[in-house]
């Protein structure tokens, strides 16, 4: 963070993983070529040059695809294994479901598809008594709550409360990495078109019948002409918790002192978990409101159905908020709040009345920014019928993030003085960035890790390129670099939703270390 000569504060020094290597390859390419050119040079001499000649030539077939990485900074062997996984899946048939009696969903119901499918929402209680949805994710043992936000937006507001806000916010970030089991934290805003119901509903319930008749005609005529074209904007964030723990028993060791044995790893019950999320919820929400939201509520199971629902079909969502305007109950059960169809194609998502194309940012500001950087991105388009974004946080425990920050200034280190005095700019600059995390890491300041997954809604398929044009170029006003999600439209599609899906949770661990040491 800094200070222009305006007066103005600018955010910005956000780095991404490098991992450590030769020759600016990352550390398994580096193993792999510090192991492989001994084992070939002594294979030559035991078993002859063309044994060895063989052995060479497989080591380097597999260590080129992991050498030279595309602009989104993927290796060819992430980029064949995402081909031949969507390959595999769409001769399977994986990319499409149907549910409903049309269906092969048990009892007919519309249950969610995809990374959603084993999700279960449970009605618990906050501390307060207040009514939540626990989502929980059997599949990775994840249990989520989302709480709604009414965000108050920056008109009319000064800076300094601009910037107090966001000191708020990066507070609330350094606490989640307090938080024991946290997996991760999404701020999800989702841009809509206003059908007008909220304001005429709310237009209704104040008018008296003892008022003239022409504040009658002109409250009348504002509720419905002034919703026309306007956007109504549902923000949220979803905190995500592993139910596994690990459980250690102790034994008798040496001179009869205690020492741990065995140490398993156990999934712990809803009950269990409801409890312990349920009494941190009150000051966390306080942390919230402190950070700009006018206000703060759990959702309910009924709410996060409803949102669900309107998500995979948007057609509903105006039914929904129509019903909700005129004081009925919509009843959509959690059970019914997926698709009746969705077709997953290589660069779009179809899914009942909605077709949707998702990105993911796979680059950042590389100057400082103010705090209003992601305003255009969020405001409404003329050509977007329906836009989300999703930003996830994982933030880090205090000594994961003097681990992982020791050992970015490490390797900083290590790759500009590689060079020898012929260091490029870039990694005089990273170094800079390594040196100002590391002292603001040792003065108190949390670590975050940071993704962003947009989502572009259309109903009609022709304004669907339009729709694309629009967040790509609002995004670049941004200075963010968005990569649309070839060949996982649907899995971004579920964790943009903010429903407790957290893509980098997912996965093999040791496929996991490979993507970020290639």
């Amino acid at each position: 963070m800094s200070n222009n000569n305006t007066g103005v504060r600018t955010y910005g020094g956000w780095r991404k993983p490098v991992s450590p290597g030769l020759m600016g390859m990352g550390l398994a390419p580096s193993l792999l070529l510090f192991a492989g050119l001994p084992t070939t040079l002594f294979l030559g001499v035991r078993a002859g040059w063309t044994a060895a000649a063989v052995l060479f030539l497989v080591l380097a077939a597999l260590g080129s695809p992991m050498v030279f990485k595309n602009r989104a900074g993927r290796t060819g062997w992430q980029i064949l294994g995402s081909r031949f996984a969507w390959t595999f899946g769409k001769w399977g048939g994986s990319n499409v479901y149907r549910s409903g009696l049309a269906g092969s969903v048990v009892r007919g119901e519309h249950r969610l598809p995809g990374l959603l499918a084993s999700t279960q929402a449970v009605d618990i209680a906050s501390a307060m008594g207040e009514r939540a949805a626990m989502l929980h994710i059997k599949r990775r043992s994840h249990f989520s709550v989302c709480i709604a936000l009414e965000p108050e937006g920056v008109q009319l507001v000064d800076r300094a409360t601009v910037d107090t806000r966001v000191d708020e916010w990066a507070r609330f970030l350094t606490n989640l990495g307090y938080e024991p089991g946290l997996v991760g934290a999404t701020a999800v805003f989702d841009i809509s078109p206003d059908p007008g119901t909220r304001l005429g509903a709310e237009v209704a319930r104040i008018t008296r019948d003892d008022v003239p008749e022409f504040a009658k005609a002109m409250m009348a005529e504002a509720a419905a002409t002034y919703p026309v074209g306007g956007a109504q904007t549902h923000a949220h964030v979803a905190l995500t918790y592993s139910g596994q723990a690990k459980v250690s028993s102790e034994g008798e060791g040496l001179l009869g002192r205690r020492r741990s044995v065995d140490e398993a790893t156990v999934s712990r019950q809803p009950g269990e978990m409801a409890v312990e999320i349920g009494r941190r919820l009150g000051e966390l929400r306080a942390e919230l409101r402190a950070s700009g939201a006018r206000w703060t509520r759990l959702m309910t199971v009924e709410a996060a159905a409803e949102f669900v629902r309107g998500a995979y079909d948007p057609e509903s969502a105006e039914k929904i908020a129509v019903l909700r305007a005129g004081g009925g109950e919509p009843g959509v059960a959690w059970s019914d709040a997926g698709p009746t169809a969705a077709v997953e194609s290589w660069s779009s998502y179809r899914h009942d009345s909605g077709l949707s194309v998702v990105w993911e940012m796979v680059d950042v500001p590389k100057s400082a920014v103010t705090a209003d950087v992601l305003k255009a991105l969020l405001a409404p388009h003329p050509d977007v019928a329906r836009k989300r974004v999703a930003l996830t946080y994982r933030p880090l425990d205090p000594a994961q993030a003097a681990t992982v920050v020791d050992r970015s200034l490490r390797t900083a280190i290590s790759r500009t003085g590689r060079r020898r005095g012929l260091a490029y700019a870039a990694d005089t600059q990273d170094l800079a960035q390594a040196k100002r995390m590391a002292s603001e890491e040792a003065a108190g300041a949390g670590v975050t890790r940071l993704s962003m997954i947009v989502t572009a809604t259309v109903a009609d398929p022709a304004k669907l390129p339009a729709a694309v044009r629009a967040v790509e170029q609002t995004a670049l006003g941004s200075r963010i670099r968005l990569r649309r999600m070839y060949a996982g439209q649907a899995a971004g599609f579920a964790a943009g939703l903010g429903m407790g899906v957290v893509l980098p949770a997912w996965g093999n661990p040791a496929l996991a270390w490979l993507r970020t040491n290639s």
